[in-house]
């Protein structure tokens, strides 16, 4: 999936109802596998901080 088109899905309703409820996202797994440093263990926040780190360095769209 294009890099912009997986970022913008993260930012639903529907993707944060999944993180909130605790259960498997697809479209959050793809994206930390993809822009969250693997080498540590991170919690949602920090993983979603990480995913805001990248967008405004690389990456513009409506919620950066």
């Amino acid at each position: 999936m294009a890099n912009n088109l997986i970022i913008n899905r993260l930012f639903t309703l529907a993707a944060f109802q999944k993180l909130i409820d605790g259960t498997d996202s697809r479209v959050y797994s793809e994206i930390v596998n993809s822009y969250v440093d693997k080498s540590a263990v991170h919690t949602n926040g920090e993983a979603i901080a990480e995913i805001y780190k990248f967008m405004k360095k690389e990456y513009r769209n409506q919620y950066i």
